[in-house]
């Protein structure tokens, strides 16, 4: 099962245009038309953590503005951004961003694969008692130093490395109930912070609100008319964009080129009608554009790891079974 699949399994139970929050004090607001689910723990006073299982094109969420509170979300799964300062952030699997509060207090965090599963952790530095900022200098952890370097009203994404990895791997496995782990990564988190100057770091590069919208209005075209086939120079042309930026832009947004992405799209609206119809495969082919049935069904074994038979026929299986 893909990672889409599993996130749908996972949120089935809940309503369509609902976001569950569970929190140990809530300060956030969402709306969405999909589906999601997000548990937040205290770690420490003025330290949470939240685990966001989404199932949604995007969410729009408001929190109360505080510049003086520091936000870093890891894309465990799927892939996720906000428009911010008139700029786009993405991040892919394993990517970070990290950025104040006063940012994002009424922002859409968009999920272009349709998906999202991560992690965000939330420092509010006016609310960490003071014996709590002494005990992490003690540690050799520099709270306030913290706060001066990235509560600055500047957004800043890392690209995935090791020790991201290692700091966030557990924690997505472990999920929201295992207390020791959180004050453990914590910790290994701010020690990272206080030794790695991030903001000097190698950065996953921002689109710029005009290019943003141009690829956004694209992938829209793409998606209405995905039996169909366009070249990279006939998209260009069509929407007044080089194709250098078309191709680069595209890529940050939706994590892979313009050909990988709509074969991808169109083997899932392939399962689809594996699994809800009856119509033969030449027939589907056709659909989704392939007027060789052969070639169809090698791309959706290189998508979908299977033949499209015998998906549909192990997908009636368990339903039976199930």
């Amino acid at each position: 099962m893909n990672a889409h699949d599993q996130i749908v399994k996972e949120l089935k139970e809940i309503l369509p245009g609902t976001w569950e929050y569970e929190s140990d004090s809530p300060h956030l607001k969402g709306t969405t038309f999909g589906q999601g689910r997000s548990k937040e723990r205290q770690v420490y006073p003025g330290i949470c953590m939240r685990w966001d299982k989404i199932h949604a094109d995007g969410i729009l969420f408001t929190h109360p503005s505080n510049a003086s509170s520091l936000e870093i979300t890891y894309c465990a799964q799927g892939r996720v951004g906000w428009d911010m300062h008139q700029r786009s952030i993405y991040l892919g699997q394993g990517d970070l961003a990290i950025h104040p509060m006063d940012c994002c207090s009424e922002s859409k965090m968009n999920f272009p694969s349709g998906y999202y599963k991560g992690i965000t952790v939330e420092f509010d530095f006016e609310q960490m008692e003071s014996h709590l900022v002494a005990h992490f200098k003690e540690l050799g952890i520099d709270l306030l130093m913290i706060q001066d370097r990235y509560c600055r009203h500047e957004v800043y994404a890392i690209e995935q490395n090791e020790m991201i990895h290692d700091i966030f791997y557990l924690l997505e496995k472990e999920g929201p109930e295992n207390q020791v782990l959180q004050k453990v990564k914590i910790f290994e988190l701010l020690m990272v912070l206080s030794q790695t100057d991030w903001t000097k770091e190698k950065k996953v590069d921002p689109l710029e609100e005009e290019q943003m919208e141009i690829i956004q209005k694209m992938h829209d075209f793409l998606i209405q008319h995905y039996h169909q086939r366009h070249t990279i120079e006939e998209l260009a042309r069509r929407f007044l964009i080089n194709t250098s930026s078309l191709k680069a832009g595209f890529k940050a947004v939706y994590g892979m080129p313009i050909a990988a992405y709509m074969k991808e799209y169109r083997m899932h609206q392939a399962s689809e009608m594996l699994r809800q119809t009856d119509k033969p495969v030449a027939l589907i082919a056709q659909e989704v554009g392939y007027t060789s049935q052969s070639k169809f069904s090698q791309a959706f074994k290189d998508v979908m790891h299977v033949l499209p038979n015998v998906y549909r026929k192990e997908y009636r299986k368990n339903q039976k079974e199930g």
